[in-house]
């Protein structure tokens, strides 16, 4: 790789930052966004990062974690940590992560390096860090770091920058929906790491398809490898404790030297001048080739670079000193070629010289100008000078024309506030004149600790102790369904596992399922997707589950819109306004025209708009939003347009990458602009559908098919969140912007009979709170009859059906779940009205802690007792539990609560809704507070928590 081409974009990244980049980044198609508030920084401005940092408080009940980039003590690594968790991240010789743990256990996740991000552009397999020399894979030894070397063919670490999380999209929030504080973006700390590719420019190819055989950047404090040469005690090569930084009296030499590797063909060396005023004397460098020695100095005093060569010397103007110096010679066979220039600027070919033989030593520091090592000081002055950089590299490689240009590759790592969860994602900037390939790619790619060892096979294994997900998830209504880029595999490196087959599943890569095979542009970027990171404390599933929950409402936190839905079944003019009205009237929030109501969101005509603005604008003016339906996956549109070559998820589906696909999102934008509606449910979301066709517009071929659908909706969603469009999705695209997925859901369980629903409602929503808050989720409610089961299943007659509509109420509004109650209206008589509208008021009243985490007592079983228990440590409401008995018998019982998750530690003020009474109550040693019930047949009642 041209080192120089490397500091020039580095150059340009730190003018950008200074000038808030005035959109700068848009010339290459890439959000500026990402770049705001980045403040590049060298290594030595971080603090430090020790042990007094970790935080030994629980997070999930304590508000602690503040996000930061610190160094190690030795200068060798960047450290992403909270106190929580710990990313190491090593930059000397090439960046590798070589630790990442919770440091609540202190387990170490890392057994081997690899490369922090892996592309293949234009066929061509590239690295971004990484290192290889690692001898044993099952584990990581620091002390083996001084034998590995930077892989060959990738892009080269050049500079690190700080700033804040920037939001990768605009969030319109609904306030009156989310009874919790958030901030979008969220709170916390990005640090970007900046590569470089090239392949040749102005008619130098000095480094592109060369090995680094060695690399020193001087990081640290010592200066291993190196023999020190000094005149004096009062000299060092490593004053005060910095590797690399000379310090000697003018016209005194001191320096460091070291042996060349045999298969050398070219030495880069980037030092300054310091503070040396001697014409005769200064910072430089002395080469031994074949049987002749030269001398490089760098001659402050008269601005130029002085070279001895052949008894006889050079000069060379433009010199700096205000900066750095970059040196490099080539070996030629029988003679010297020479470059230099000041750092940020192209190199200037100097000229080739004859001297024949191989290179054998280098010393660097401070030498007369002859490179001699004599010692004729003449005043009491001091220099400091320093080496901050040598690199030797191997002969050049095979050359191969499809090496892309110009390249700059930027690894951004976030880590957030009060809470063990980093995110990771890349942005790609061709700096080229010819467009490149990206065929495909991994923004993470981590040697992980295997979470389980067996000698036989398994289909089965535990995954490593870390939480990892995806913002390309689809195709799933929870987590492990649905995260198609995230990849366990197995590590052929891995030669000491117990696995006879060596197939442990420890290696992971987030990486696109198909593709992306896509084309950038000169001057264009490209934005990968993103990997969200969070390595557990516990096995625990309750606390695992806490872990994912309090992602997502960090990460994705429109998911706390937690609207009261209508699914109306009808869509006149007639039965929406009388939804509207009745929604308002008992205090729902949303009203939604569901399927098979006559809403066709499709069709665009003037008569059509004009109808649904009209009736969005009266919805709007009680205080209700509106909604509508609309199928995309699941459909049959034709041969030309359907999903070609491959087996659709859901039997047929539209390719919408197809001219109908197209035209059906362009419809859209149009609806929503035009109408103003407030909500959209999409049914059928693209599921990760690949397509063979090589007709449809939107794609070439299978490899950028399913890339080019999944961009097309989730930029849809995204849209959406920006304009404040309430997304209620069956599938799980949460970080694109969907508000709720499905929790628990199949419609053949909603046509039997009322008492079984009601028991099958609780049990979804114990199911479905483990990794889900209780938000994120939608159930579903027949009041009309639905998938049959006649009139045992249905609930209307709302009023002759009281009991049962109260008791569904409760059931899923006490645990802070949302259903779409799905029928022609909500009430039927007063009656059913004050019914509604006392469930209604029971969450508005409490819905700060029934939108919080649910704790799993007990799985509703219909035999005895069952509980919803939401608990939320910072409110004033510190638990709320729903008791349930389903039987027709009185049950006395002394329930032991779990306290842990209120925060509260040493006794509770208890208040029983039934009695209205209040009651202190202990907790015990165990966090558990007794607490005796008392619970009438068929009884629903609830106790609240304070501390």
């Amino acid at each position: 790789m041209k080192k120089f081409y490397c500091l020039i974009v580095l150059s340009f990244f730190i003018s950008c930052v200074s000038s808030n980049f005035s959109g700068k980044f848009e010339d290459f198609g890439l959000n500026s966004e990402f770049y705001k508030g980045l403040e590049f920084h060298s290594i030595d401005s971080l603090r430090v990062f020790d042990d007094s940092m970790r935080i030994s408080e629980d997070w999930l009940t304590n508000k602690v974690g503040k996000a930061g980039i610190y160094r190690s003590s030795d200068n060798q690594s960047l450290i992403i940590s909270n106190g929580l968790v710990y990313r190491e991240i090593l930059i000397n010789p090439e960046p590798a992560t070589i630790s990442y743990k919770n440091l609540q256990t202190d387990e170490e996740l890392i057994r081997s390096v690899r490369p922090e991000a892996e592309l293949v552009i234009n066929g061509i397999k590239l690295t971004a860090g990484g290192l290889k020399g690692q001898k044993n894979h099952a584990f990581f030894k620091r002390e083996w770091i001084k034998d590995l070397t930077p892989l060959e063919d990738g892009f080269k670490f050049v500079g690190f920058s700080v700033g804040k999380i920037v939001a990768p999209f605009e969030w319109k929030k609904r306030s009156q929906w989310i009874s919790a504080e958030v901030d979008w973006p969220p709170k916390g700390t990005r640090l970007s790491m900046q590569y470089s590719l090239e392949k040749a420019s102005a008619g130098n190819n000095l480094f592109s398809k060369r090995e680094i055989i060695f690399n020193d950047k001087f990081l640290g404090s010592n200066i291993d490898g190196w023999v020190s040469n000094v005149a004096d005690s009062s000299s060092s090569c490593a004053n005060e404790g910095k590797a690399g930084e000379i310090l000697a009296p003018e016209g005194s030499f001191a320096y460091i030297s070291r042996k060349v590797p045999k298969k050398t063909e070219l030495i880069y060396v980037k030092l300054s001048s310091g503070t040396n005023s001697l014409i005769d004397f200064g910072m430089g460098i002395s080469v031994i080739k074949g049987k002749k020695n030269f001398h490089l100095m760098l001659d402050s005093s008269n601005q130029k670079w002085s070279f001895y060569h052949n008894g006889k010397f050079d000069y060379f103007d433009n010199f700096d000193k205000t900066k750095e110096s970059e040196i490099v010679f080539v070996d030629s066979g029988d003679s010297l070629d020479l470059y230099v220039g000041n750092f940020g600027e192209k190199l200037k070919f100097c000229g080739s010289y004859p001297i024949p033989g191989r290179f054998k030593e280098i010393d660097l520091g401070q030498k007369s100008s002859k490179g001699e090592t004599v010692s004729r000081q003449t005043n009491d002055n001091y220099s400091r000078s320093k080496i901050s950089e040598v690199l030797f590299y191997s002969k050049k490689m095979n050359s191969n024309s499809n090496l892309p240009e110009n390249l700059q590759l930027t690894i951004h790592y976030d880590i957030y506030d009060n809470l063990p969860l980093i995110s990771k994602f890349f942005t790609l900037q061709n700096n080229g004149d010819q467009a490149v390939l990206l065929n495909s790619f991994s923004t993470e790619v981590l040697a992980l600790v295997e979470g389980e060892s067996m000698v036989e096979g398994s289909d089965d294994f535990i995954l490593p102790k870390i939480m990892v997900v995806s913002d390309m998830s689809f195709g799933g209504m929870n987590l492990k369904s649905s995260q198609k880029a995230v990849e366990w595999g197995t590590d052929p490196e891995y030669l000491s596992q117990v696995n006879y087959e060596l197939k442990t599943p420890c290696l992971l890569r987030v990486r696109p399922p198909i593709g992306p095979h896509q084309f950038i542009g000169a001057g264009l970027g490209f934005e990968s997707i993103r990997a969200y990171e969070m390595p557990y404390d516990s096995t625990d599933r309750e606390r695992q589950g806490l872990f994912s929950r309090k992602m997502f409402r960090t990460a994705t936190p429109w998911v706390l819109e937690n609207p009261l839905m209508m699914h109306l079944r009808y869509a006149d003019e007639n039965s929406v306004k009388n939804a509207v009205d009745q929604a308002a009237r008992v205090g729902f929030e949303i009203v939604i025209l569901t399927f098979g109501s006559g809403f066709n969101i499709e069709d665009t005509s003037s008569l059509s708009i004009e109808k649904w603005t009209r009736l969005a604008d009266y919805a709007k003016s009680k205080g209700i939003a509106l909604g509508g339906y609309s199928l995309l996956a699941s459909r049959n549109i034709g041969p030309a347009t359907n999903v070609t070559g491959v087996k659709p998820t859901f039997g047929n589906s539209p390719c919408i990458e197809s001219s109908w696909g197209r035209n059906y999102f362009s419809k859209l934008y149009n609806f929503f602009e035009k109408t103003e509606f407030q909500v959209f449910e999409h049914d059928g979301s693209y599921p990760g559908d690949g397509c063979r066709s090589t007709f449809h517009p939107g794609h070439s071929g299978y490899e950028d098919s399913q890339w080019n659908q999944w961009v097309r909706i989730r930029d849809f969603y995204r849209w959406c969140r920006g304009k404040g469009i309430f997304l209620n999705i069956p599938d799980f695209y949460y970080f694109s912007g969907s508000n709720k997925c499905g929790m628990g859901y199949r419609e053949v369980n909603w046509s039997l009979p009322r008492e079984e629903q009601e028991i099958i409602e609780r049990q979804n929503i114990f199911d479905g709170t483990w990794e889900k808050t209780p938000s994120m989720g939608w159930m579903f409610v027949p009041l009309t009859e639905y998938h049959g089961g006649g009139e045992a299943a249905t609930i209307e007659p709302l009023a002759k059906h009281l009991e049962h509509y109260s008791q569904r109420l409760f059931n899923l509004l006490g645990a802070g779940v949302q259903a779409c109650w799905r029928g022609p209206r909500l009430y039927d008589t007063e009656e059913t009205f004050q019914v509604v509208k006392d469930a209604v008021d029971f969450y508005k009243s409490h819905r700060a802690i029934l939108d919080s985490d649910l704790i799993h007592i007990k799985r509703p079983d219909g035999r005895g007792l069952d509980y919803h228990f939401n608990v939320n440590p910072f409110i004033d409401e510190k638990g709320l539990l729903m008791v349930f008995n389903p039987t027709d018998k009185k049950i006395t019982k002394n329930l032991k609560v779990p306290m842990y998750y209120t925060g509260i530690r040493d006794s509770a003020l208890v208040i029983n809704s039934k009695k209205s009474t209040e009651t202190r109550l202990k907790v015990n040693n165990h966090f558990e507070l007794e607490l005796f019930l008392e619970i009438e047949p068929r009884e629903t009642t609830w106790f609240v928590f304070m501390k």
